[in-house]
């Protein structure tokens, strides 16, 4: 029996570009890098364990966003999903225990 921590949850969030410049979407850690034009709405789908969740880093150029171990992330531009191939991306790895 799996326990309550281990399953899978779901996240929504949406963006607006609303300032009056593109920005750079870099999405981690899978290195991709998309253009989020002024005006563009994103939409960010993410799945993974109950004990994480994405994370958001607003810069004046760029916007990151940064799953974590276990999680999958989509992203959708004006309803098109970026980097779409017929499969999901690679879950993200397991974070290394820290050395000693």
């Amino acid at each position: 029996m799996m326990d309550e921590s281990s399953r899978d949850r779901a996240h929504i969030a949406r963006v607006t570009n609303s300032s009056a410049a593109d920005k750079r979407l870099i999405l981690e850690p899978w290195g991709e890098e998309y253009k989020l034009p002024v005006g563009g709405v994103l939409d960010i789908m993410s799945e993974g364990p109950r004990d994480g969740f994405p994370e958001f880093d607003f810069a004046d150029e760029h916007i990151t966003i940064y799953g974590w171990p276990g999680a999958v992330i989509s992203i959708f531009l004006d309803g098109i999903e970026l980097g779409a191939n017929p499969q999901k991306r690679t879950p993200v790895p397991p974070t290394p225990a820290p050395s000693r």
